[in-house]
Order: structure tokens, then sequence, then C-alpha cells
């Protein structure tokens, strides 16, 4: 049976408890689960947790760092906020002279959940291209791939 809960214990009654796999989000949150290969997680938690408190604090996102599991070479970073928590935009990118003729529209996350995860994404990308020894075999390939946990029903 698979059951997005887990056992926890037994309390005095002798009752199993269970606790939801998915951290304290509420269901109407928007949720975004994405993988971290083993070896960048250092680049998005930092020592001692500071670059994944910084990036909390930045986003007002809730950001959790799933645990090692045996035999899988992949961390599962879990990203949420409610989706009525929109990240705030500066006007300092308003002030574009006049005589532009061409009008950029910037792609804004609609949340701070997709700010959090683009956030997050950099940091894992930052390691890869700048952080970590560049192995042999790369040939100059700088390519990153982002894998994202979704649910069956969402493909």
């Amino acid at each position: 049976m698979n059951t997005p809960f887990k056992k926890k214990g037994v309390d005095n009654n002798r009752k199993l408890k269970w606790v939801s796999n998915s951290g304290s989000s509420n269901p109407g949150d928007t949720v975004d689960r994405v993988l971290c290969p083993w070896r960048k997680i250092g680049g998005v938690v930092g020592k001692g947790g500071n670059i994944v408190k910084a990036l909390r604090e930045e986003t007002e996102a809730k950001i959790r760092v799933g645990d090692l599991v045996l035999g899988c070479d992949e961390r599962v970073i879990i990203i949420y906020s409610s989706p009525l928590k929109v990240k705030k935009h500066s006007s300092d990118e308003d002030s574009c002279g006049e005589n532009e003729k061409e009008v950029v529209v910037a792609m804004e996350p609609c949340c701070v959940a997709q700010y959090a995860l683009l956030k997050v994404h950099g940091r894992i990308v930052e390691d890869h291209l700048f952080g970590g020894m560049a192995s042999d075999d790369d040939n100059g390939n700088n390519v990153v791939t982002a894998r994202l946990l979704v649910l069956n029903n969402m493909v």
C-alpha cells in the first residue's frame, strides 16, 4: 500500500501516529519538488545551513531538504508557499529610455514558491559551473539538467 504518510511511532494508547511526508504544507499550497545531486547539495544548503536560510528569507517560501536515502545519489528539495503569496516587484526596472522601440516583457514568477524554485536551481547551476571540480570527461559540456518530481496525475 503506497500512502503519502509514514509511521511515526505509538502513543500511550498503542495507536500508530502518522505524519505527512510533505512537511507542513497546506492542501492549497503551491508545492515544488526538485532533485538535487548529493554532490551539489552543499551549494544549496551552505555551511551550517546559511545559504538555504538566506534563500528562505529572500523568497519568503518554505524550503526543506529531504534526508539522504541509502542507494540514491540525489536529495529531494521541497519548496512550498501559499499561491496567494506573490513576489514583490521592484520599480527600478521601469526606468527605460523613451525612444526604445523593442518592448521586452519579463516573465515573472507567479508566486514565491516558483521564485524560490528558480533561486534553488540557480544555486545548483552555480555550484555545477563554478563550485565543483570539473571532471576530465566533461569536454566543455556545461549542461545542467533540472529534474522535478510531480504527481502522476499532473503529467
